[in-house]
């Protein structure tokens, strides 16, 4: 997927993920701010939504939310998160025990 530019003059802020606005197509968006536009004359004329936006065929997308919720990656999820609290409570005993470079 590439990132490119876009802007938007909705009056509300574009969704950083939209998947209804397109049958076909998933956006993917990010660093959204509104910026004021202004005429020749240094005027304010309106607002404008400017960020960065991908696409994405929408049944790629639901792959690959399908593979994100399927039991093997869960299964693989909740080892890691096992994994990062074993190792939090062993960083924790050995500052307890005055251990160095804990």
């Amino acid at each position: 997927m590439e990132w490119y530019s876009a802007e938007s003059t909705a009056e509300e802020k574009p969704k950083e993920l939209d998947i209804t606005s397109s049958p076909e197509t998933v956006y993917m968006r990010r660093n959204i701010t509104q910026q004021t536009v202004l005429d020749e004359e240094g005027e304010e004329t309106g607002k404008k939504w400017v960020y960065e936006e991908c696409t994405q065929n929408k049944a790629e997308y639901e792959q690959q939310q399908a593979a994100l919720t399927s039991p093997v990656t869960t299964m693989i999820m909740q080892e890691i998160a096992s994994l990062q609290l074993a190792q939090a409570e062993t960083q924790i005993t050995l500052e307890l025990m005055g251990v160095e470079g804990a």
